[in-house]
């Protein structure tokens, strides 16, 4: 039952919701989510913020399943990285094209 809430919540069901399909309080969905949470090291805020995205492997006469974890918050800050890079080139672009533009107005 609790390795069926982590695939709930992501494919998008709440806690509350979750704890309706299971006839359950939501507090203690809360408390099974901080025992997956203790039982892999981490806060369950972290681990509700990850998105487990389970591939199978269909080609292996042994069908296995990978998963892969997904940290929003690190996406977030290498997508804060690059929108600062991309800033800074587009504010070189501008002053290249200034002075690129300057420079041939005066020759003009």
């Amino acid at each position: 039952m609790k390795q069926n809430f982590m695939r709930l919540h992501n494919e998008g069901k709440t806690i509350k919701e979750i704890a309706e399909i299971y006839n359950l309080h939501y507090t203690t969905v809360y408390d099974y989510l901080q025992e997956i949470a203790d039982a892999n090291n981490m806060t369950r805020t972290d681990l509700l913020t990850r998105v487990i995205i389970r591939t199978s492997n269909s080609n292996s006469k042994n069908k296995s399943t990978n998963t892969t974890s997904i940290d929003f918050k690190e996406i977030d800050k290498s997508f804060d990285v690059v929108t600062n890079e991309l800033s800074n080139l587009i504010q070189n672009i501008d002053l290249f094209s200034k002075e690129f533009f300057q420079d041939d107005k005066e020759e003009e």
